[in-house]
């Protein structure tokens, strides 16, 4: 019975990549624009999302997380992603208007979303702790 639904968990995993690259076709020019970080936020959207969703949904899928867990990890990817794609736009236009003159490199701390949710803790002063204890290093 399992072994049947792993074709939807498929279905549903290319119906949700295919919606990524129709909302990454309608970013406006700074969506698309390689800045500071490195990448696009198309790429973001497109690519680097996805690869950070896959563990926690699939753990979900195939029963290995728990759900509670697992929609936690979800929804901390989820959180920490909105902000870098806010962040990369702004960079995006940032890149547009001025090139390379004020900000030639940024990095953006994506590990810093799974801090806290193997312990059962999601908490955005879990990503502050884990920054400044990384800042001091």
């Amino acid at each position: 019975r399992c072994s049947e639904l792993m074709g939807h968990w498929s279905a549903a995993w290319c119906l949700m990549l295919r919606r990524l690259r129709k909302a990454a076709a309608t970013l406006p020019p700074a969506g698309r624009v390689r800045s500071a970080y490195g990448t696009t936020l198309a790429a973001l959207i497109t690519q680097a999302l996805p690869s950070d969703l896959v563990f926690p949904l699939t753990a979900i899928a195939n029963g290995k997380a728990g759900m509670a867990v697992g929609i936690a990890a979800v929804e901390n990817v989820s959180v920490i992603f909105m902000e870098y794609f806010e962040a990369a736009l702004l960079m995006g236009d940032e890149k547009l208007a001025y090139g390379d003159r004020r900000v030639q490199s940024a990095i953006f701390h994506g590990d810093a979303s799974n801090r806290g949710v193997i312990d059962g803790q999601v908490h955005r002063s879990e990503v502050l702790l884990w920054a400044l204890a990384r800042s001091s290093a």
